[in-house]
């Protein structure tokens, strides 16, 4: 990826999407549905490896689509939002949760039912790691 050139610096930011570690992310067809240390250092090689091409130099990030879908492992889930936030602040960037509305199906990143305007109880824990990692 090439950054635009443009005469101020300062119009600039990165937008980037990211389910990392893919197979407990974003790959519906993976069994992985536990949240470790090695998933932990590939976060976190993710985030550095953003950081140093652009935060280093000046370009604000923002993870823009960001998530764990729901695998009925809702610890994991808790300690993966909370992890990932929490680096991303640390590395100055800035994370907006990819909610698609889907619970039951699917990639189901669903947090926050439209309908009722209530956070669903099946997301309740990622909810509470989100939150926490910005602490």
């Amino acid at each position: 990826f090439s950054l635009p050139q443009d005469s101020v610096k300062d119009r600039l930011l990165v937008s980037v999407h990211s389910y990392t570690p893919y197979n407990l992310c974003l790959n519906v067809n993976s069994s992985d549905t536990k949240f470790d240390f090695w998933k932990q250092i590939e976060i976190e090689n993710f985030l550095k490896g953003v950081y140093e091409k652009y935060s280093k130099n000046g370009i604000p990030v923002i993870i823009d689509e960001m998530g764990i879908i729901h695998k009925n492992n809702p610890e994991d889930r808790y300690a993966w939002a909370k992890y990932f936030v929490s680096k991303a602040k640390d590395f100055g960037m800035v994370c907006c949760w990819w909610d698609n509305g889907s619970i039951n199906s699917g990639e189901k990143f669903a947090l926050f039912n439209r309908n009722e305007l209530k956070v669903y109880p099946e997301s309740k824990r990622v909810y509470e790691g989100l939150m926490d990692g910005l602490k």
